[in-house]
């Protein structure tokens, strides 16, 4: 157990180092499966690891591959389960999977309504972004290490960012449908009542029409995640 935790420490380390310079985390996975070999009872490691491996270091299938041993370790930890399938759904688009894990998870003790709410909307191919948030709010709120919680908020951020983009585009065709017309200004669907308002760029920056393309666009000029479409 002491060379778990001497190999735990060494593993934050790592990822803090790489998360505030290159942003490359090829051991991560390999470390994070030393920890959970040499004690797999490090129930905060799973949640760390399985975090960082698909939201920041892109590595999702080693990320279900640890929540695997994970639920080996916990059968009974109805979280385990929801992150397994969340991730299979997520990022691997692996719609059997994600309901199977749902449905497990569901059926444990203190199982929260989120996941029955997963399960009930059949989330498949394209995922779902207003659920990612949630997902991601979740796992900021569990966040142990402040670089984790960084990089979290960041993907959060990300995906607030692509959904605004999304949500605005449909607002901007069912205006056009609506009216013949392409609107002056983003102003004009919240004059028309189609969006209350306009939402406010997580990035800094001011959601605008651009004249020349006709296209949603932002001041902030931040790249697009271009997910869930």
């Amino acid at each position: 157990i002491l060379l778990s935790d001497v190999l735990w420490f060494n593993t934050v380390s790592y990822f803090g180092k790489h998360y505030g310079g290159d942003r490359s985390y090829f051991w991560l996975s390999h470390m994070c499966d030393l920890v959970t070999t040499l004690d797999p009872r490090k129930e905060f490691v799973y949640d760390f690891c399985s975090a960082i491996l698909s939201w920041e270091a892109g590595a999702p299938q080693d990320s279900v591959k640890l929540l695997t041993r994970a639920i080996e370790t916990f059968p009974d930890n109805w979280r385990f389960y929801y992150l397994r399938g969340f991730t299979s759904m997520f990022f691997l688009k692996d719609e059997d999977a994600a309901r199977n894990d749902f449905l497990l998870a569901s059926k444990l003790p203190d199982a929260p309504p989120i996941v029955a709410r997963l399960l009930a909307k059949k989330m498949v191919l394209s995922g779902d972004l207003e659920e990612a948030l949630v997902f991601l709010g979740e796992m900021m709120r569990n966040a142990r290490d402040r670089h984790q919680q960084q990089a979290l908020e960041e993907r959060y951020q990300e995906v607030r960012y692509e959904l605004d983009f999304q949500n605005l585009e449909k607002a901007l065709r069912f205006y056009e449908q609506m009216t013949g017309k392409r609107p002056a200004s983003l102003g004009d669907l919240v004059k028309q009542g189609i969006v209350k308002n306009l939402p406010l760029d997580p990035f800094g920056g001011s959601y605008y029409l651009d004249s020349n393309t006709g296209e949603v666009t932002s001041t902030s000029n931040h790249k697009r995640l271009g997910i869930g479409t």
